[in-house]
């Protein structure tokens, strides 16, 4: 695609912690927004599935979220997304320190 037709990119605002966040990054990988913790009323954009009717949402709604034209100034401050994609149909970590903690 001609980078000059392409449409702008959505970024959403979260109501909750006020983040700002593209839903799909630059190289296509989906990004799913949670609030940090001591939000009040925070979002929580990862993906749930019920295990008896098998309905998938997010794990929680939060305050919502505000579609934007773009962010803020201060969203170049912001922490990067978590480094996960989708490989065989399972969520892997791309960050090498991913259950380091856990090895003691």
């Amino acid at each position: 695609m001609n980078p000059s037709t392409r449409a702008a990119p959505i970024f959403y605002q979260c109501n909750s912690c006020a983040g700002v966040y593209l839903p799909v990054q630059d190289d296509g990988t989906l990004y799913f927004h949670a609030c940090p913790p001591q939000t009040a009323n925070p979002r929580d954009e990862n993906i749930v599935q019920d295990l008896v009717t098998l309905q998938v949402t997010i794990k929680a709604e939060g305050g919502g979220r505000t579609e934007v034209p773009g962010p803020p100034a201060r969203a170049a401050t912001a922490l990067p997304p978590p480094r996960w994609r989708w490989t065989g149909g399972e969520l892997v970590s791309e960050c090498p320190t991913v259950g380091h903690h856990a090895k003691r």
